[in-house]
Formats: structure tokens, sequence, C-alpha cells
């Protein structure tokens, strides 16, 4: 059975925003705002240094957040003073669903530039097995994106699906990098994208560095930048999807490789849905009680019919609110 769920994508910069103050209430506040089931999250201190307090930012982000949480250190230093704990640098995927396992790789780097990683973390969705990459390309070599990016395509064949990618990639939508992967992977604003996608920095964004990518098994709905300027360097990508394994990611040529719900803007009429994706199962998909559905796509679903019920996850309530909307 299809199952609706939100993932998001967050550079937090170990908790500073860009008033320069460290602030992990304000990161967890935009965090719990996203709604999102999965987050996954990049530049996560673990005891690192003054900068962030010597604080362990991913336990305490899944305490605040009532989530679970999987951590994956690129940088894995010697502590600060003798019983301390490790200095640590890295990712973190904080989820609302079990983590089966995770398994932390730490990617090439043939020119001696930053160490990156690719956390792989499993988890239980309802009984179905989901894999979440979380990855942080190098900055500043694009010879090393290249390398890292050809390292993440071949864990993507080698491992099951359903897989999602989420991370920064240091690089934009039409750069060499990008298309490695998207030899393998599907990139979710291309699919279901409102705006520009800029994600960087984040009080005037310029760049769509940040990312969602799916594989075969997971349909996107509907996928935005969160407009929040003051938490970190970076804003963070929000999508809505849906677990199915008989979706197929399109194909390269950008022709349906099977049954995905189209592209959907906001405040716009919607084009009506495939005949093979109905638009009642979307909305069965996205209205199961335990997932938080996305109202546009839902308003979307039913564009052809002059009324429809829509549900929709209310972020500041924290509930599902059903309401009737007209199109």
């Amino acid at each position: 059975m299809a199952r609706a769920l939100r993932l998001a994508t967050f550079n937090i910069h170990h908790g500073v925003g860009a008033d320069g103050l460290l602030d992990l209430e304000r990161t967890a506040s935009v965090i719990d705002e996203t709604g999102a089931d999965v987050v996954c999250l990049q530049e996560v201190d673990r005891h690192w240094g003054a900068r962030s307090g010597f604080g362990d930012q991913p336990a305490w982000l899944a305490g605040r957040l009532g989530l679970h949480a999987a951590y994956g250190a690129n940088v894995d230093l010697d502590p600060a003073a003798p019983g301390a704990p490790r200095r640590q640098y890295g990712m973190a995927t904080l989820s609302a669903f079990p983590i089966r396992h995770s398994v932390h790789t730490l990617l090439v780097r043939p020119l001696g530039g930053e160490q990156r990683g690719l956390l792989d973390v499993s988890l239980d969705v309802d009984g179905r097995l989901l894999r979440v990459l979380n990855t942080h390309l190098e900055y500043g070599s694009q010879v090393e994106r290249l390398e890292q990016a050809a390292a993440i395509a071949d864990a993507v064949r080698d491992g099951p699906a359903p897989v999602v990618l989420l991370g920064d990639l240091n690089a934009g939508p039409s750069s060499p990098e990008v298309a490695r992967l998207s030899g393998v992977m599907s990139d979710a604003w291309a699919m279901g994208g409102v705006g520009s996608g800029f994600t960087f920095d984040a009080v005037s964004p310029r760049r769509r560095i940040d990312y969602v990518m799916v594989g075969d098994g997971v349909a996107v709905g509907w996928a935005h930048v969160l407009p929040t300027t003051h938490a970190s360097d970076h804003r963070p990508v929000v999508v809505d999807a849906v677990l199915d394994d008989k979706m197929k990611r399109p194909a390269a040529d950008g022709s349906s490789a099977g049954a995905v719900p189209p592209k959907r803007h906001a405040r716009a009429r919607a084009e009506p849905l495939t005949s093979s994706w109905s638009s009642r199962a979307w909305v069965a998909a996205a209205t199961e009680s335990t997932a938080r559905p996305n109202a546009s796509a839902l308003c979307a679903a039913g564009a052809w019919k002059p009324l429809i019920l829509r549900t929709y996850w209310s972020a500041a309530a924290r509930t599902s609110v059903s309401l009737t909307c007209s199109v």
C-alpha cells in the first residue's frame, strides 16, 4: 500500500545563524516547522568545540524533537582534554520511524580536501524498508565532488530500493556531479518543485545546492524551500513524497518510467493526473492517518471536480486538519 511521508534536508551550520549566534533551539524550531517525518542534517557538531558549546547536537535535537537519530562523523578528532568525548563533525539523520541500522562511509578525497561522508540509514516505515542516504560533498573542488558523487551512485546501485538521497551537494543542477547522481536517481525539485529552489545563502539565496533525490519506489508530489533566513546559512528543502513499490522514477530523457504523480505548482490549477495514478489513489496515499499529507497535492488531485475534501498537516497545531476546498 502507498504511504505518504515528508522528507527534508537542512545544512544547519552547527546551529549558528546568519547573525553569528549559536542557538540550537532556533535550529530545532525550523526543523519542527518543516513537519518532516525524516530530516537529514549537515554540519552537525558532537562535542566539537567552543563554537557549539562542546554539546552533542544530534542527541539534543533528537530529544528536543522526539525523533530517532543516527550520526556519522566525517571528522573525528582526539578529545580536547583527557577523559573528554571525541570531537566530531558530520551529519545526522532524524526520523519519526524506527532506525533498523545505519552505516557511515568516508568518501574519497583525492586532492586532500575536507573529509566527507555518506550516512546510509535504513528505516522501518510501517514494516517496510526505506534507505535514506545523507551526504555533504566537497565545497572547493569539482574533481573531488565528481569522485564522491560516483561513489554515492555506486552505493545506490549496490543497495536495496526504495532509496532517497538528501544533502548539500555544493553543486548546481546542471553540474556534472549532479548528472552522475541523476543516472541512478531523480531530482525531486525537477519533479515537483515550486519556485527557484535556491537554498544558499539563506539571507539572499542565489544557488540551488541542497537536494532531495529519489529512486524507484518513491514518488514526489511537491517540493519547496522553507523561507527561513535566520537559523543557518542555508534554507531547508522540504518534499512531500509517496512510498510505493510500484513507483518507477522518470527515465533520463524525461519520459515516464512508471506511475509518477506530475509536477504541481502552488496556487495554480494542476493538469489532471495520469490515468495510471488516479486522484483516488493519490488521496488514499496522502491521507493515511499516520502521515502528514500535502494540501496542495490533494487539491490538485481533484482539480477537475468542483469541490473536494482535503486534509493537511498543521505544524502549528501538530494535528491533521480537514476542510472543503474549492478549485
